[in-house]
């Protein structure tokens, strides 16, 4: 029988918890920071990793919702099969179920929900009816990511704000999505990725692994391959550095999730395709490289590997895109177009100082936390 936890409960409710890339690292981020506030993290509760043994009382869930809930959710949950589907009712109605079971079992202070429209506004729902304070944390504005029919976007656009409109609180990783946030009526603020003890011991450790290593012309490529921005933007990268010709010694490291999938007959042997490489592997490359690469033509969120690299000691080349909240930081460089890439590659750059942790926003995520512990749900 496992134990119950001594500190009181909090659900995170989330897809981030497998495999090393930005939303696990941001999750940590999010898991310890529910620990500062002196509750215990529960992690997805009562979701079976097993989805086709939950489809139908998933598909019951949600026609409990369309039945007996107010006209508001069921918009939103109509507004979820116009955008993605079938599917995506059920797993409105999966975390639905998961979460109110949870909430009657498990009495939680609080509820985190990082998924908003991929199931995740079902355990808003539950909060809501069961009077369980919710705090959003999407990691980007999911709607504009990987949606390529215009009006399918606006569908799951106008869902993602409703289901937001629903949380008590909602955290913003970024500056954008937090302005685009307010402009719907969302009590947004922003609470910029810092990584958890932990992982910044880990990087700070690569900072110093550094100084014992001669300079390289080796350039470090991280991204995952499974979000659509991000592998766009990897793509026209790649094929840009190969269609140049560059000076013996000159490589190109490519790390990420799926990015094997990348790789074109037509790429040199000076970039190499490593694909989802394990924290040793991890550590060496970036330990070695000259400076971090990142470009992306459209997004939303925050890119983690920014400020990762930056604690680790690695310069950080970027578009004005992928740079977003970091462009000012030190140890960031902007590039306008690929000539001005080539001309950062060819230079040298000091190390970077490490970013200031975000404490003052860390503070407002616990005071929220407080508060709402406090008055309880405000929202009717």
């Amino acid at each position: 029988m496992p134990t119950e936890p001594s500190n009181p409960v909090a659900l995170v409710y989330t897809r981030y918890t497998g495999g090393l890339n930005g939303g696990l690292i941001r999750h940590e981020q999010i898991l310890n920071l529910v620990k500062r506030a002196g509750c215990e993290p529960v992690v997805n509760a009562g979701i079976s990793p097993r989805f086709h043994r939950q489809i139908l009382p998933s598909f019951l869930a949600a026609m409990g919702i369309v039945l007996g809930a107010n006209f508001q959710n069921k918009k939103l949950l109509i507004r979820a099969r116009q955008g993605k589907g079938f599917m995506a009712q059920l797993l409105v109605g999966r975390y639905y179920r998961a979460a109110t079971e949870a909430i009657r079992q498990r009495r939680p202070r609080f509820l985190v929900v990082e998924d908003v429209i991929f199931g995740g506004q079902g355990a808003i729902f539950a909060g809501k009816k069961l009077g369980v304070p919710v705090i959003a944390m999407p990691h980007n504005v999911d709607a504009l990511g990987g949606v390529a029919d215009r009006m399918r976007s606006c569908v799951c656009l106008s869902a993602e704000m409703e289901a937001l409109s629903l949380a008590n609180k909602t955290f913003a990783i970024s500056q954008s999505d937090g302005w685009l946030q307010q402009q719907f009526g969302i009590d947004s603020s922003v609470l910029s990725y810092y990584p958890a003890p932990e992982r910044e011991s880990y990087l700070r450790s690569i900072r110093a692994a550094r100084e014992n290593h001669s300079p390289s012309q080796r350039f470090l490529i991280p991204g995952n391959a499974h979000n659509p921005p991000t592998r766009e933007g990897l793509m026209e990268l790649l094929e840009a550095i190969a269609s140049r010709t560059w000076p013996d010694g000159v490589g190109f490291d490519v790390i990420g999730t799926a990015t094997e999938s990348c790789r074109k007959p037509i790429f040199p042997s000076q970039i190499v395709i490593h694909g989802a490489v394990k924290s040793e592997q991890f550590m060496s490359l970036v330990a070695k490289c000259a400076a971090c690469i990142a470009y992306q033509k459209k997004g939303t969120g925050s890119l983690t590997r920014v400020p990762e690299m930056l604690i680790a000691g690695v310069p950080v080349f970027g578009n004005k895109m992928a740079l977003r909240d970091w462009i000012h930081t030190d140890g960031v460089y902007a590039f306008n177009n690929f000539d001005d890439l080539a001309k950062l590659l060819s230079g040298y750059c000091k190390t970077p100082q490490i970013p200031e942790p975000t404490i003052w926003q860390e503070e407002q995520f616990l005071s929220a936390i407080h508060r709402l512990c406090i008055n309880g749900c405000k929202k009717s």
